[in-house]
């Protein structure tokens, strides 16, 4: 994951300095023909690495369908904000007719950086922060439900291909870093891997 990162660093990177050239070269800058309201929506499945952590003896399930829906602005061809809100699914360990269950939710804010392969398509990457919430459930006895809310640092890097000018497609790879808290929820890393469609307002 740590080459992940640094790819999504480099490609967020080089857009950002892209994005400051002069509009009269780069012919995108703010509020020019590439600027843009967008909205969309994602479904792909997570996968949570809290499974990997020793539990004993039973089943940790810790993949599951998640969807996200966001909004954005794009700022020039090069660099775009956007804020979504993701329902990463469920993480269950059964044992012995016993279960405990964790369901993962979260907003995020990010940067995304883009960098143009050819006329409709393109890579990049995105960097920013997300809030997450999680419930705990169990019908272990004595152990009451419980919910906690965290805060971390969110990374990834997509492809995406324009069939029209206002109607792009996506696919992606993200991660939430650290995400959990607690006594019952271990800080793991959760994985999203999605595809998605975005619609500009232009």
């Amino acid at each position: 994951m740590k080459s992940m990162l640094k790819a999504s660093l480099l490609v967020l990177g080089v857009a950002v300095g892209l994005a400051g050239v002069p509009a009269a070269r780069a012919q995108s800058a703010l509020g020019g023909p590439d600027s843009a309201w967008y909205a969309g929506g994602a479904v792909g499945q997570s996968s949570n690495a809290l499974c990997k952590q020793p539990f004993g003896v039973g089943v940790c399930d810790d993949s599951d369908t998640a969807y996200r829906i966001f909004a954005g602005y794009q700022v020039n061809r090069y660099l775009a904000l956007e804020f979504g809100y993701h329902q990463l699914g469920d993480t269950t360990l059964a044992s012995a007719g016993l279960t405990q269950t964790v369901e993962s939710k979260a907003f995020d804010l990010v940067a995304v950086g883009n960098l143009p392969v050819a006329q409709r398509f393109g890579v990049y990457g995105k960097l920013g922060l997300y809030r997450a919430s999680l419930d705990f459930s169990s019908n272990l006895p004595g152990v009451a439900n419980q919910s906690f809310d965290n805060t971390g640092l969110t990374y990834g890097v997509g492809v995406q291909y324009d069939v029209t000018p206002r109607l792009g497609l996506r696919a992606e790879w993200q991660q939430f870093a650290n995400m959990g808290g607690g006594i019952f929820i271990s800080n793991s890393n959760i994985d999203l891997t999605s595809v998605s469609a975005i619609w500009r307002f232009k």
